[in-house]
């Protein structure tokens, strides 16, 4: 990341009640706009497993229920057990990416499942979700923990993300120049962004 583009002294760790494991597609952890990143760098209880194959070694952390991230269709999956620790387990890929890993993976179609409700539109303006309730990982990790760690709340972790977000956003536009931009990128509003 440029140095005009550091948002590192936006990063405050988290003291994270549940423990969180993102298991990452290899593909995805090279990308320069990798949300995962600031999981682990936001929360003081997160790993990031990044591999192609996956063990339960991975998702499962001694006396704790492992809680799968994902939206629970209509296929029976469950919200969250109320009466053991959890873990919060995430995937971190692109939504193909994600149900590839599932499908590699059935034991994770074996666990609980939790899926969220978004209130917002996702603030990750530059990669669009071919989903209406898309959030990027970090915003979704920071929803679910603000329903299973409640009352304490983690919307600090998603500082460094929107500095960041808002750097790219400016950077393409110098790049691009604005007529460029607004033809690449017509759902972004710039009027405020210079």
């Amino acid at each position: 990341m440029l140095t005009a583009q550091c948002v590192c002294a936006l990063v405050a760790p988290i003291d994270n009640r549940t423990p969180v494991r993102v298991l990452q597609d290899p593909r995805e952890s090279t990308h320069a706009l990798n949300t995962a990143r600031w999981v682990a760098l936001g929360l003081r209880h997160a790993e990031i497993v990044t591999r192609a194959t996956f063990t339960p070694t991975d998702w499962t952390i001694a006396g704790r229920q492992s809680l799968l991230l994902y939206p629970a269709e209509a296929d029976g999956a469950t919200g969250p057990p109320v009466t053991s620790p959890l873990t919060l387990i995430v995937l971190d890929g692109t939504w193909k990416q994600a149900a590839g890993m599932l499908r590699r993976h059935p034991a994770l179609l074996a666990l609980p499942r939790f899926g969220l409700a978004p209130k917002d539109v996702s603030a990750y303006r530059l990669r669009k979700s071919p989903r209406t309730d898309g959030l990027s990982t970090v915003e979704a990790v920071a929803a679910a923990l603000d329903l299973l760690d409640a009352p304490q709340r983690h919307a600090a972790m998603l500082r460094p993300f929107h500095a960041q977000v808002d750097a790219q956003i400016r950077t393409q536009l110098v790049a691009m120049g604005e007529t460029a931009f607004r033809h690449n990128y017509p759902h972004i509003d710039i009027e405020n962004m210079v």
